[in-house]
């Protein structure tokens, strides 16, 4: 929806007149005939018998004393003009009278024409200078046709004053209404929520009027329209409304062949609101029984009209993109477990073989052959524990490390029973780390140990093996150590033909890792490395 197409108003005939049950009653205007002498209000009365103002009749309320017109100002505070006689109970009751309406009934709307028989108590000057009055008039100048013209004058800035006063406390509906209705996020809550706004945006129009609304969707056919909310007539919960029962045609030709652009159509009493949201079904926002309406007025309707089709667009966007989330989460759990039991049948697929290798070391006797077989199944063990962890673990992705080098510390310190000689201290950082780093790294770490266990701590001797992992950043730093007898004096890493050490030589480049060696004090192996992207991925 362009910034164009929401700024555009589409006017059709203002003089069509309204269909059969689209017909309103206009209220007349009251005045208030405010006079001690009877044959004022009977003379009165018969000239303006025949009186209107813009399709309005007048409502004559008799008042023969100020006491009595105070109390219908304040039973009647719409009442548009004042005829008041100055010299009624007193000879300045009128000039009274003025003071009450204006200052303690704060009525500043009612025209007042002050008229007078006996002008030397209310001298003209002094009365327009010092009250607050909008014309002033001998009854004795007051003919038939001039009493007509002074009433339409006064009518007439009684309305504009009124449209002014609407159109302000409109606009105060439409500020307050806009920062609401942006806060709302469901269809449910915003349905009924379109129609009451309109309804208090007309109310504040003219209270008087009595306007019917719905709001729905036009169906496939574009026949008929499904209502989801409705006030007045449309409120007995019928779900479905041929389009003929309630358009004219004229207005059903506008919808059933659209120029792509949002519109708003006023026919006689009917106003016709019909856009296409977001999720591309037609909406229709149907007012009958609307009031006639100023320009100003119609600018006002158009402007929260528009902020109805920008919510109603942000919600379907939101229902939308929810639904698709949720489409994303469910494929996400449906790939968690599929993942998960992945894990867990290679897990099983390394046990068996582990097992495998288990049994064949049972009837050897060879100690060296033996040995290979023990050390085959520890660096099985060690790949089984990364998918164990990762099939216990939420992520899938990634492993807990510390949690992963505290079970297979103490799983190799079980494996060659020495759990009374050896004392194992761990202190590590936090540390995730995807498969493709874990594996190797955990193949390192079981080398290394084994080593340890095997070659540090001669002929039964205890000891400490140390394992620290520090961790800033991506960057990781694992040092294992131990307080036993150190490597041989002429000990070349890069030349020993062990497969434990090039393991941990080969495994060290596939990390992009560098591995330090010092056997000063015991042995200590510190490994550097970082998780990449390109591993993680």
């Amino acid at each position: 929806m362009t910034e164009k197409e929401n700024d555009t108003l589409h006017f059709l005939s203002e003089d069509s007149v309204p269909e059969k049950g689209q017909s309103y009653i206009r209220t007349p205007w009251k005045i208030i005939v405010a006079d001690d002498d009877e044959e004022v209000h009977a003379v009165t009365a018969l000239a303006l018998s025949n009186f209107q103002f813009k399709g309005r009749a007048l409502k004559m309320i008799s008042a023969y004393s100020a006491r009595e017109t105070e109390r219908l100002i304040e039973e009647h505070p719409d009442t548009a003009v004042i005829l008041l006689d100055v010299v009624m109970e007193h000879h300045d009751s009128g000039l009274e009278l003025v003071r009450y309406i204006r200052n303690k009934a704060e009525n500043s709307m009612v025209r007042i024409i002050l008229r007078t028989g006996q002008p030397g108590y209310a001298p003209e000057m002094e009365v327009i200078l010092n009250y607050d009055i909008n014309d002033y008039k001998e009854k004795t100048e007051l003919t038939s046709s001039k009493l007509v013209t002074t009433l339409i004058a006064s009518l007439r800035n009684f309305d504009d004053l009124q449209r002014i006063e609407q159109n302000r406390k409109s606009l105060e509906l439409v500020a307050a209404g806009s920062l609401e209705m942006h806060g709302l996020n469901n269809k449910e809550v915003f349905g009924p929520y379109i129609i009451s706004s309109l309804s208090d945006i007309l109310k504040s129009f003219s209270p008087d009027f009595g306007t019917s609304i719905f709001h729905g969707y036009l169906t496939g056919d574009k026949s008929s329209v499904r209502i989801l909310n409705g006030s007045g007539e449309f409120s007995s919960g019928a779900e479905e409304l041929d389009l003929m029962s309630f358009l004219p045609r004229e207005l059903i030709g506008k919808i059933e062949n659209p120029t792509g652009e949002n519109k708003f159509f006023y026919h006689g009493a009917m106003a016709l609101l019909n856009f296409k949201s977001a999720g591309g079904r037609n909406r229709i926002i149907f007012i009958n029984y609307i009031p006639e309406l100023n320009p100003i007025q119609k600018s006002i309707l158009l402007t929260i009209a528009n902020h109805i089709i920008t919510v109603f667009n942000n919600i379907e966007l939101m229902d939308e993109q929810k639904k698709t989330e949720n489409e994303i989460r469910k494929s996400l759990d449906e790939k968690l477990i599929l993942v998960k039991e992945i894990h867990h049948r290679v897990k099983n697929n390394l046990q068996i073989i582990s097992s495998l290798l288990h049994m064949q070391s049972i009837g050897v006797s060879d100690p060296k052959l033996l040995e290979v077989l023990q050390e085959s199944e520890n660096r099985v063990q060690s790949m089984s524990l990364v998918h164990e962890k990762l099939y216990q673990s939420d992520l899938m992705a990634t492993i807990d490390f510390n949690e992963y080098l505290s079970s297979l510390a103490e799983r190799l310190i079980h494996t060659y029973n020495v759990s009374s000689e050896i004392n194992l201290k761990i202190e590590t950082d936090p540390l995730m780390l995807s498969i493709n780093t874990a594996i190797p790294c955990g193949l390192i770490v079981n080398e290394i140990l084994t080593n340890s266990i095997k070659y540090a701590f001669p002929e039964g001797r205890n000891g400490i093996i140390s394992i620290l992992m520090k961790v800033n950043d991506s960057a990781v730093s694992l040092t294992i150590s131990d307080d036993g007898i150190g490597l041989p004096a002429n000990f070349d890493p890069s030349k020993a033909k062990s497969l434990g050490t090039k393991l941990i030589r080969v495994l060290t480049d596939q990390i992009d890792g560098e591995l330090i060696i010092n056997s000063e004090r015991g042995t200590t192996y510190t490994l550097n490395f970082s998780e990449s992207a390109q591993r993680e991925s």
